[in-house]
């Protein structure tokens, strides 16, 4: 995620404040939506058990390219496309998968926390380029610093 969050602040697309690491935070969190919906499909119209371990196959596909294809949107180069992609696949594997949100209730607010808890990640990421940019560029030599970038 934070490589993706970095991609696509140097590339200008979400601000380097904290309101940039909010929407990075529900951008990423929207990009989830292909691979839960079409979980959600595959359950209610019962192609679920046909597929079978393609099933997987198919949503760790379609979480990739849901989150490169978001960035797609965006226009921010293809270090970005690829980063996005990658946080996105990421993002769904630590989550265990799409959750069932058609099936059960308890899962649908899990997803819905789910964006509260990527907001704040994209408020961490801010903050921690913060801290370690400034303390990284206070033990350069003068010499090297850029005193007109800013901090």
């Amino acid at each position: 995620m934070a490589w993706a969050f970095e991609e696509f602040r140097a590339s200008g697309k979400f601000s380097r404040g904290y309101r940039g690491g909010l929407l990075f935070g529900a951008f990423i969190w929207f990009t989830l939506f292909p691979m839960t919906g079409l979980a959600a499909w595959f359950r209610s119209a019962g192609i679920r058990s046909t597929l079978g371990e393609w099933e997987v196959v198919i949503e760790v596909g379609v979480a990739f390219l849901s989150g490169a294809l978001g960035a797609l949107a965006l226009r921010p180069g293809r270090r970005a496309v690829v980063a996005s992609g990658t946080a996105t696949l990421a993002l769904a594997l630590v989550m265990g998968g799409p959750l069932a949100i058609l099936a059960q209730r308890r899962a649908a607010w899990l997803f819905e926390a789910f964006l509260a808890i990527y907001l704040f990640a994209g408020l961490i990421l801010v903050a921690a380029n913060r801290l370690f940019r400034n303390s990284y560029l206070s033990q350069r030599p003068a010499e090297f610093r850029n005193e007109s970038a800013p901090r």
